[in-house]
């Protein structure tokens, strides 16, 4: 049996657009700056970053321009293994007005965090080769 979500209030609601806005300008940023930098353009495009971490070039442009749901995963991924940035890279304290009723978390427990989404990323990428031999 699957747990029905709370529907978000027009505060949260506006919130969370507001986070996704300001979280997808730094992606975007972030990404143009890298495009800048490199040498081969084309290494940065959207596509080029969308396959990077698995997803559509029409999902990566949504998370850019703010209109798809962020999720952490993704944002894990494109901050460790896309930018080499820490995941707080894409957050600003202007962002995250989010108030006192979500829990705030030390910087250990993110990391913790980050630790173990990054080793399941790694099984899961070790155990696909394997298959694949």
């Amino acid at each position: 049996m699957s747990k029905r979500r709370r529907k978000e209030t027009p505060e949260e609601r506006a919130r969370r657009l507001r986070v996704q806005k300001a979280v997808g300008e730094q992606l975007r940023l972030t990404r143009l700056l890298r495009r800048d930098e490199a040498n081969n353009k084309d290494a940065w495009s959207q596509q080029a970053v969308a396959d990077r971490i698995g997803i559509s070039q029409s999902l990566y442009n949504r998370m850019e321009a703010g209109t798809a749901r962020l999720d952490a995963y993704y944002l894990l991924l494109l901050a460790d293994l896309v930018y080499d940035r820490p995941m707080t890279h894409f957050f600003t304290e202007a962002h995250l007005d989010v108030g006192s009723r979500y829990p705030t978390l030390s910087e250990e427990q993110i990391e913790r965090e980050k630790a173990r989404i990054l080793d399941e990323i790694r099984r899961k990428e070790k155990s696909k080769h394997t298959s694949e031999d």
